[in-house]
């Protein structure tokens, strides 16, 4: 009996493990839940976050890859302070990775950064965004695939 009951938890594990971990049909793993509801995923290079009190939008000039200088634009509500922005990976610790942002003014700014490889042939990424007196960061993620 002790035996059927092992089986089935490890069963159970794997079934909740491989709807977190395994990539979906469309190569895309589902959105990560981590209790933080300020979040977009990049469609067509663009992630367009519109939440109850502002909104913020990312689009990246060329397709994320590693070890290569990338270009996004940001724009949102005017009324914001953008306080700190970097890239994280989410599916395998690379630490925090600066935006670099020029020429930024009230509500727009461009930015720049470079991702390096990994050993996973495709990448898990949050652009997170700090705005002023907002509790939580915005967080977009994207996908990175080794060429």
């Amino acid at each position: 009996m002790s035996l059927s009951i092992v089986i089935l938890v490890i069963i159970s594990a794997g079934v909740m493990l491989s709807r977190h971990y395994l990539l979906t049909p469309a190569g895309k793993q589902p959105p990560v839940i981590n209790g933080l509801g300020n979040q977009c995923e990049f469609v067509n290079l663009v992630c367009t976050f519109g939440g109850s009190a502002f909104s913020v939008r990312a689009e990246f000039h060329q397709v994320p890859r590693p070890e290569e200088q990338l270009w996004l634009d940001l724009s949102w509500e005017p009324n914001l302070e953008l306080e700190r922005a970097w890239v994280e990976g989410v599916n395998m610790f690379m630490g925090r990775v600066p935006l670099m942002l020029e020429g930024a003014r009230p509500g727009v700014a461009s930015g720049w950064f470079m991702l390096g490889s990994c050993s996973e042939p495709a990448m898990q990424w949050h652009l997170v965004l700090h705005f002023k007196g907002q509790a939580e960061p915005v967080l977009m993620q994207f996908t990175t695939r080794q060429h």
